[in-house]
């Protein structure tokens, strides 16, 4: 049917999106979209776009939300859960979703473990997405290297300063952060 079908398409899809699983009402009310969209005479595969935009379109793909039980009671505990870590994790060393190998282990309930955590740590530095999102994205805007461009020095006093000069001191400075990360 056409809900059976779309729930098994968005099950995937709205999960990754969410960085998360999917709950079974998010698909229902997903999957009633695609149904009315049909009802109304679009095809099935319209209807898959309009379940496509409201999933992009929802809070939960647009921002990380960290659900807490007691988000005002500042003397508790606010552990976070395994899909958020594995979420905090890749944004923070690859300005990107989490991987397949961090959902699976979220998955598993077990990537809040400390061997497993440092295990993942380890492997997501020794990727080369790291060095864009750690380095450069982190690194720059912590150390204020985002603004070196704009900064052109008197001519007069450093005659031999050049565009080149500026480019190696910004790559120098990427790569004693990198080496200091790892």
């Amino acid at each position: 049917s056409v809900r059976d079908c779309s729930i098994e398409i968005f099950r995937k899809f709205a999960t990754r999106a969410f960085r998360r699983p999917a709950t079974a009402d998010e698909l229902a009310r997903i999957a009633d979209l695609v149904e009315a969209a049909v009802e109304r005479g679009d095809t099935f595969e319209q209807g898959v776009q309009i379940g496509m935009q409201a999933v992009l379109v929802s809070p939960h793909f647009l921002f990380r939300i960290e659900n807490d039980d007691r988000p005002h009671d500042p003397g508790a505990k606010h552990n976070v859960g395994d899909y958020e870590l594995a979420t905090r994790l890749s944004y923070f060393l690859w300005s990107s979703m989490p991987d397949d190998e961090l959902f699976a282990l979220a998955d598993k309930g077990t990537l809040h473990k400390s061997d497993v955590l440092m295990a993942q740590v380890q492997r997501m530095l020794k990727d080369s997405r790291s060095q864009a999102a750690l380095v450069q994205n982190f690194g720059r805007q912590w150390l204020n290297l985002r603004n070196l461009a704009d900064i052109k020095p008197d001519m007069a006093r450093f005659p031999t300063f050049s565009e080149e000069l500026q480019a190696d001191m910004l790559t120098e400075t990427d790569r004693f952060f990198a080496e200091i990360i790892r």
